[in-house]
């Protein structure tokens, strides 16, 4: 079984703009995880998806993307704070930095 891939010259390109937005969404929704985990050493991933699905502030923030969509990388910061004890260590020192994140 072969696949043959076109790529057309004129295909649309990724804007500045999005890449930015992207970003913006991935600072906000760290913050918001490292709140989430210094109020509990013993929170799971379950349920720190489950806060975030129920937060309004997180909702109005992500408009058109599902929180599903965005699980792997909620992942990755979950468990970059669970195996780093200085990103513990850090993460009770900013977690009252997310009230500060402006909200579009």
């Amino acid at each position: 079984m072969s696949i043959v891939l076109v790529a057309l010259p004129g295909a649309p390109k990724i804007s500045e703009e999005v890449i930015q937005q992207d970003k913006e969404i991935n600072t906000l929704l760290e913050a918001y995880v490292k709140e989430i985990v210094s109020g509990s050493e013993k929170m799971e991933m379950c349920e720190i998806m489950r806060v975030l699905a129920e937060d309004e502030k997180v909702r109005n923030s992500l408009v058109l993307l599902p929180l599903g969509a965005l699980h792997s990388f909620l992942e990755e910061v979950y468990n970059k704070l669970k195996s780093n004890p200085v990103a513990k260590e850090e993460n009770q020192n900013t977690a009252q930095d997310v009230a500060a994140v402006p909200q579009n």
